[in-house]
């Protein structure tokens, strides 16, 4: 959670103010190249790592909800700053081989192709096939994951009320039994009576 949260501040004046710089400025990839190839790679790079992070996260809340025992073994202690290194070398290796994505100030948008919206556009040259996939994998890992949880966590609602009802199903009937038992001492004729006549 904490390596999520570092990731979405170091993209918040990356996207925000340095994006509107852009605009403002009309600060288009032809003009400063360098520029806009560093700040498309960093966002880029950042997206990938949150992305990846969360699923991390979602793996370890599907743990501590499913199967505690195993979720202690894998993520105790120091063992988590080793699960992180998986994020962490997924956005290095986006920050230095992927495709960055421009931000257009015309469209205020980002894209892979740095042309879009211009004569020399091909959406087939400046494609991401790895941000395709990743997207689409992110997506249906975390609802598999978050789905379990859900379950995880209904299956255990319905054993603590089914806990909960029994205890105080227990209640009443102690209730019951000890007044009844209680009322012996003080009314024992009226039980014989009751006893007597349904005998007859």
């Amino acid at each position: 959670m904490f390596w999520i949260g570092v990731l979405d501040i170091m993209e918040i004046p990356n996207i925000n103010i340095l994006a509107g710089y852009s605009t403002i400025t009309g600060d288009f990839f032809c003009l400063n190249p360098i520029w806009n190839y560093v700040l498309g790679s960093v966002s880029l790079a950042n997206w990938f790592g949150a992305s990846y992070a969360a699923i991390l996260l979602a793996i370890n809340r599907c743990l501590e909800t499913c199967a505690p025992r195993y979720a202690s073994k894998l993520f105790d202690g120091k063992k988590t700053l080793v699960w992180l290194l998986f994020p962490t070398g997924f956005w290095f290796y986006t920050l230095l081989f992927q495709l960055p994505c421009i931000y257009s100030p015309e469209y205020f948008a980002c894209f892979f192709d740095p042309y879009f919206g211009t004569e020399f556009h091909d959406p087939i040259k400046f494609a991401n096939y790895y941000h395709a996939f990743h997207d689409t994998f992110v997506f249906v890992v975390l609802i598999i994951l978050y789905v379990i949880i859900c379950i995880g966590i209904w299956v255990k609602y319905k054993q603590v009320k089914s806990h909960s009802t029994a205890i105080k199903q227990q209640r009443i009937v102690s209730g019951n039994s000890s007044k009844r038992f209680s009322s012996f001492p003080y009314f024992p004729h009226s039980h014989v009576s009751h006893a007597t006549s349904s005998k007859i």
